[in-house]
């Protein structure tokens, strides 16, 4: 449970682990990693996932796939996060129809 507020964009890494983009003190807005019925809490990808993406883990949990909402150039970009390593890997850039702005 978070009483930050501002939680998106969650998913479950395993039965006991949610992944979430949360707002909190005194970090601010990143990814944490909560523990279910647990007070264990750990950023993820910090500095590294830096705006509030949709993720999903891989397989294994070692891969998070994000993408990214659309930039100024209407340019959506998925990338992979190492969570061994922290190191995000670039998939390239997918045109996003200025039509689909918003939600």
């Amino acid at each position: 449970m978070d009483d930050y507020g501002g939680i998106s964009h969650f998913i479950w890494r395993d039965p006991r682990h949610i992944l979430s983009w949360a707002s909190r003190a005194p970090l601010g807005g990143c990814f944490y990693l909560y523990e279910d019925r647990g007070n264990k809490l750990e950023v993820v990808g910090d500095g590294v996932m830096t705006e509030d993406d949709h993720c999903t883990y891989v397989p294994g949990n070692r891969w998070i796939l994000c993408d990214t909402y659309p930039d100024r150039q209407c340019d959506q970009n998925p990338y992979l996060l190492d969570t061994r390593t922290g190191t995000r890997h670039a998939l390239g850039h997918c045109r996003s129809p200025v039509e689909c702005d918003g939600e």
